[in-house]
């Protein structure tokens, strides 16, 4: 991650002669992730998830520094999705929803061709409260980071000259799980393989 951190910035140093213009705007959206996998052996405690893919809603601000292709955005975003699992626990089981309240801050390198644009770069996803305790035990809270580090890809397309229509795909970066805790006898390991589809319209003061 910090090699990659290292590598935007050195571009952005080496190509911050050409960047002219400065734009300042806002955006809002939806997001569609994957429900997190919590991966445990057989025995009292199971987990699975409700539904495959949940939405929430994403807002947040950017910066555009312009060249005449390239872009340099930074941008801080506030997401909030629901994710529902079935829990199992000596043979009750029962649906709980488990919120989640994020900071989005990427880092984005991009090119703009007419009206399209492609970009890409490292993102840091900062959890502002820890999600509900789908066990009750102490040590479950320890299986949720505080940051998590990933990327993000995607494309845009300017619908006017001030309102831009884009996608991206955003994906993690480094080791696949989250944590592992020892919860009585069995070990709970949290996969990471929550990858999401980021939509969104901005528009560009």
């Amino acid at each position: 991650m910090k090699k990659s951190v290292t590598l935007l910035l050195f571009t952005i140093l080496f190509f911050s002669p050409v960047f002219s213009q400065i734009k300042f705007g806002i955006k809002i959206g939806g997001i569609a992730t994957l429900a997190p996998i919590y991966d445990i052996p057989f025995g009292s405690v199971g987990i699975e998830p409700y539904n495959k893919w949940n939405f929430g809603i994403r807002s947040g601000v950017f910066l555009r520094i312009n060249s005449e292709v390239l872009y340099f955005q930074p941008e801080a975003a506030f997401e909030y999705n629901t994710i529902k699992y079935t829990v199992i626990n000596n043979y009750t089981s029962r649906v709980v929803k488990q919120s989640f309240n994020k900071l989005d801050i990427p880092l984005l390198l991009g090119a703009q061709f007419d009206k399209i644009r492609f970009c890409l770069g490292p993102s840091a996803s900062i959890k502002i409260v820890s999600p509900k305790a789908l066990v009750n035990d102490v040590n479950f809270d320890k299986l949720y980071g505080k940051i998590a580090w990933e990327y993000q890809i995607g494309f845009g397309v300017d619908l006017l000259e001030k309102v831009n229509l884009e996608a991206r795909y955003r994906g993690y970066l480094g080791k696949d799980y989250e944590g592992i805790e020892k919860i009585g006898y069995q070990t709970f390991t949290l996969k990471k393989s929550n990858a999401s589809f980021i939509f969104s319209i901005s528009y560009v003061f």
